[in-house]
């Protein structure tokens, strides 16, 4: 309860800072944060015209992962005092709410006073899919009761019903849900860095085994945490909240988001 305090109050603070960056009359703060209803207006209707495969893709992989989910359970999971474990804590941070937000909002803070354009409009793309999808997650987590692994509770979904305690909150994973939402969006903005798209990729899914392995999550819940994320991601990406530049007369510039919905 401490961390999502914490999270809420970091994010609090960094969109309360948006609007001094604001007066500069570099940074149209305004837009980027219609941007996200209007991204959440669009999604059922992207979805369902443009990616019905994902769609699929979610009902089908879940659905076929939960009758593997304790077969592939006992198959990975770690010694708990192995060094392993210890490498799996670490890797897993990259999927943590609480370490994963901060830094995304001093990226974006840095970014604007160091005038970095491009890191900026990646770290608030990024931030915009992580605050989306994980809005999403933690949505079904607080209605979809499910026990981890670790809670011994079995696989099977317990039911539904609103509760915002801790237990039973293993569908889907939000690590998962994390790495898979800034993934995506780091890698469409440097494409030409042939390095950068593996090594995103590859982290966001050693996020999703660390989960596994150290049995946080079942597989169906880390698959569908992964795919939540993802999928928020493309979104962003077709919305596209991206910098702009009109050079005016007088040679100075203003800088906004445009949108392609």
């Amino acid at each position: 309860m401490k961390s999502r305090r914490l999270i809420l109050t970091l994010l609090a603070l960094f969109f309360l800072v948006l609007p001094l960056m604001a007066e500069g009359e570099s940074f149209d703060f305004k837009s980027y944060i219609l941007s996200y209803p209007k991204s959440v207006v669009h999604a059922p209707k992207y979805f369902v015209q443009e990616k019905p495969e994902l769609i699929a893709l979610f009902a089908l992989g879940t659905g076929g992962l939960y009758f593997l989910d304790k077969q592939i359970a006992n198959s990975v999971s770690c010694d708990e005092s192995g060094r392993m474990n210890d490498v799996y804590t670490i890797v897993s941070g990259f999927g943590d709410a609480k370490y994963v937000f901060p830094a995304l909002g001093a990226t974006a803070l840095s970014a604007y006073l160091l005038d970095a354009d491009e890191l900026l409009d990646m770290s608030l793309m990024s931030l915009k899919s992580a605050v989306l999808s994980s809005a999403a997650t933690y949505t079904l987590k607080t209605v979809i009761r499910r026990g981890r692994p670790e809670e011994q509770r079995g696989e099977k979904f317990i039911g539904f019903g609103f509760d915002i305690s801790k237990r039973e909150k293993s569908f889907p994973s939000g690590h998962s849900t994390l790495a898979w939402s800034i993934a995506p969006v780091i890698a469409a903005h440097y494409p030409d860095q042939a390095w950068v798209k593996p090594l995103v990729y590859s982290l966001a899914g050693v996020v999703s085994f660390s989960r596994l392995a150290q049995d946080k999550h079942w597989a169906s819940d880390v698959f569908a945490g992964a795919l939540i994320g993802y999928s928020t991601a493309q979104l962003c990406l077709k919305d596209k909240p991206q910098l702009t530049f009109t050079i005016l007369e007088d040679g100075s510039f203003i800088a906004g988001f445009s949108s392609s919905f």
